[in-house]
């Protein structure tokens, strides 16, 4: 409990509030003020009692000069070039490491894929109107009338979900992305029936690639000869599966559903990250996984008449939900209009590329958007404390914090704010605000800041 060391005086009982948590992120139901959760926070994190920023968004390390496209989807192939982006222009770009250079034009929406040919890896381009490839040197089509989407590797095969009927997912020939003739020793498709419905997205996890539908998940046993092609329906809560939304964590799948988020291991499904069910629209959403945490690119209502960022032009999504798969502990930045995610291999590390309003980036630690100050806030639910009908008194605050910040007190429907400035030492702030009903915020620009353990003294006044 944060509530401590209560005595009774002969006209007030006097308490504190200690926020030593800062943990347990935010949850948008939340109607009791929490040491560990928010009912509302963004682009902040807490560890270890301290509140801090949480991630930033800045250009690629890849060399001043380098000049970025209007880009609306990003991909990072291996080895034929470092980046591929498609354009607003309707243009794919590659950059191998000095600039982006123009390769060819695209239709509709594109995604890519890349695939060993010949012993070199190739890059594959999927549009509406049909499949092309590029070598590294040029892009050449495809003889094929297949057109698809969400394109994966598995069993030395592409797959992909039909544009022109979702009820059907194609496949290449083993070991060969330029042969996707339909016929028991080359290509093919699997068609689900009308039991099973529309296919969503595709995901493969250990040795299987699973379909998502409307509530359901099939799995497909898919050996190199198509006489060992099997599907098995899996039974799966929730309802339908968002596009692009699954993404492969290693210990499972995780997606999102128009009820909420999932997590598949294989054999069921299981809801997780309910405080944000309701909250999320997964309408243009996009997904990537680095092992550790599923990015998850989507529109959220915040419910607080900001306009933060991106959010004061206009915008498909607004914030970037990273849920970490060990424990399902969640983390929010706001304010960025993210509509590609992938996984960059840089020097040091993974990193989580993006296209951002024609920006290419990468989640770095900066706290910042591209050198401008991220808005970070987090705040509690509005709470009588327990007092439905006493009066609260928050005399003095006890914190310390590294840079200048915001503290907002909502007392009975009426604001008070105190500024506070960064030093290295603890600090005394006097508040003196009452009210029955509270609520607290703490809000920074700074791009990198630290709040340790904020402790308010309170006095309640009993009844009558």
């Amino acid at each position: 409990m944060f509530y401590r060391k209560s005595l009774l005086t002969k006209t007030a009982q006097t308490s504190e509030i200690s926020f030593d948590d800062f943990s347990g992120g935010m949850n948008p139901a939340l109607y009791n003020i929490s040491a560990s959760h928010a009912r509302l926070c963004f682009n902040v994190e807490g560890k270890d009692g301290a509140l801090k920023q949480w991630k930033g968004f800045d250009r690629p390390r890849l060399g001043a000069s380098v000049f970025y496209p209007e880009a609306q989807e990003v991909f990072c192939p291996r080895e034929v070039c470092k980046i591929v982006a498609a354009g607003k222009d309707g243009k794919i770009y590659v950059f191998k490491g000095e600039t982006f250079e123009e390769i060819c034009s695209f239709g509709g929406k594109v995604c890519f894929a890349d695939f060993k040919k010949d012993g070199n890896y190739c890059l594959l381009i999927f549009d509406d109107s049909g499949i092309r490839i590029y070598d590294g040197q040029s892009v050449s089509t495809v003889t094929s009338d297949v057109k698809i989407e969400r394109a994966t590797v598995f069993k030395e095969r592409i797959f992909g979900i039909s544009r022109e009927d979702d009820t059907k997912i194609y496949f290449s020939k083993p070991l060969d992305c330029l042969n996707w003739t339909s016929s028991f020793e080359e290509g093919g498709f699997v068609c689900f029936d009308d039991n099973f419905g529309r296919v969503f997205d595709i995901g493969v996890f250990e040795d299987r690639l699973y379909a998502f539908g409307n509530g359901k998940i099939a799995a497909l046993h898919a050996g190199l000869p198509q006489s060992e092609f099997e599907v098995e329906k899996i039974f799966a809560s929730g309802g339908r599966t968002v596009k692009n939304s699954v993404s492969n964590c290693g210990c499972g799948l995780v997606f999102l559903t128009s009820d909420g988020l999932y997590f598949f291991d294989g054999s069921g499904s299981e809801k997780i990250c309910g405080e944000l069910d309701g909250f999320i629209s997964g309408k243009h959403a996009v997904s990537v996984c680095d092992g550790s945490n599923y990015y998850l690119a989507c529109l959220c209502d915040f419910g607080d008449h900001q306009k933060v960022l991106c959010e004061k032009g206009n915008f498909f999504n607004n914030a970037l939900i990273c849920v970490n798969t060990e424990d399902f502990s969640v983390k929010i930045a706001r304010g960025v209009d993210i509509s590609s995610l992938a996984l960059f291999e840089d020097q040091e590390e993974n990193s989580v590329l993006f296209a951002e309003r024609g920006q290419i980036g990468y989640l770095s630690e900066s706290g910042s958007y591209f050198g401008q100050n991220l808005p970070k806030i987090w705040r509690t639910a509005c709470s009588d404390l327990g007092y439905p009908t006493s009066k609260k008194c928050l005399k003095n605050l006890f914190l310390l914090t590294t840079s200048d910040a915001e503290v907002k007190i909502m007392a009975d429907g009426v604001p008070h704010s105190f500024s506070v400035k960064g030093k290295e030492t603890p600090q005394k702030v006097k508040i003196g605000v009452s009210g029955v009903n509270l609520r607290i915020s703490f809000e920074t620009n700074s791009p990198e800041f630290l709040i340790l353990k904020p402790t308010f003294t309170m006095e309640i006044y009993k009844e009558g």
